[in-house]
């Protein structure tokens, strides 16, 4: 049976190498999409030790052209997406400004 690939975004923190390992358990190889390449050794261990292949996709997704490009070669084999975004802002929420808040609210509702 031929393995099913998954699409992750959000891959470069620990939720995202956590699904990715499930996944590839399940059957699925894996292509991550973020900013970072930071833990891009970590997933790979972690997917191929589950029997799956991991491919990093590294691009910004609040960027449409750019996203489009990253995933333009692979679109035709992609069977499952997960949106796993992680926009991180450390400050209390009366100090947050709008553009931030508007920031991680077009992130999460990509």
């Amino acid at each position: 049976m031929a393995r099913r690939t998954l699409l992750l975004t959000g891959i470069a923190e620990g939720l995202g190498a956590a699904i990715a390992e499930t996944f590839a358990q399940a059957g699925h190889d894996v292509i991550g999409l973020s900013r970072s390449t930071r833990s891009n050794e970590q997933v790979t261990r972690r997917v191929e030790a589950a029997g799956g292949r991991y491919r990093h996709l590294g691009c910004d997704i609040t960027r449409t052209a750019e996203l489009a490009a990253a995933i333009k070669p692979h679109a035709d084999r992609i069977d499952v997406l997960i949106h796993n975004p992680q926009l991180l802002t450390v400050k209390p929420f009366e100090q947050t400004t709008t553009d931030e808040f508007e920031q991680a609210w077009r992130v999460a509702c990509l």
